[in-house]
This record gives structure tokens, C-alpha cells and sequence, in this order.
């Protein structure tokens, strides 16, 4: 497992491994491709149009705030409200 830790910025973690670890040492800010699959797999659970598109593209109309291919979502109220 890979965990790269940055003074007070989300540390890169590549595995379940590694976050546990992190969290174990109280780190509680994480980012990388582990967490990044965990959030598109929690977007994907929710939005009734997810089989119609790509993994890549539901984590790239996430990140974006504004513009064209986040607009070609169609159910952005499932962007925003991961947790919900």
C-alpha cells in the first residue's frame, strides 16, 4: 500500500490498506485513486442514469463547478449531493 503524507493537505492513498493505516494515526483527510473510486462508486449507486456513462466521466462532472460536460449530466443534483 502507498500513503504519502503532506503536512496538513489530503494524503494520496492507493488502497483500504492505506486509509486504514491513515486513520489509525489520525489522519482524516485523504485523496487519490482509492478515494476517488469510492466517491464515483457512491455517485454511480445513486444516479438512475449511471449505466449510460463512464466511470471517468461521472468523476470529471463531479470536480467541475460549471460548463459544458458537466451540463451533459443528467441528474446533477446526484453531483452534489453525494451523501445525502
Amino acid at each position: 500500500f502507498i500513503l504519502i503524507i503532506y503536512a496538513r493537505k489530503p494524503s494520496k492513498c492507493t488502497d483500504e490498506k492505506a486509509m486504514r493505516w491513515g486513520m489509525k494515526y489520525h489522519i482524516t483527510k485523504f485523496q487519490g485513486p482509492y478515494i476517488d473510486s469510492l466517491e464515483v462508486a457512491m455517485l454511480r449507486a445513486k444516479c438512475p442514469n449511471a449505466k449510460n456513462c463512464l466511470t471517468a466521466d461521472c468523476l470529471r462532472r463531479k470536480r467541475l463547478l460549471l460548463g459544458d460536460f458537466r451540463n451533459q449530466c443528467l441528474h446533477k443534483d446526484k453531483l452534489d449531493n453525494l451523501l445525502e
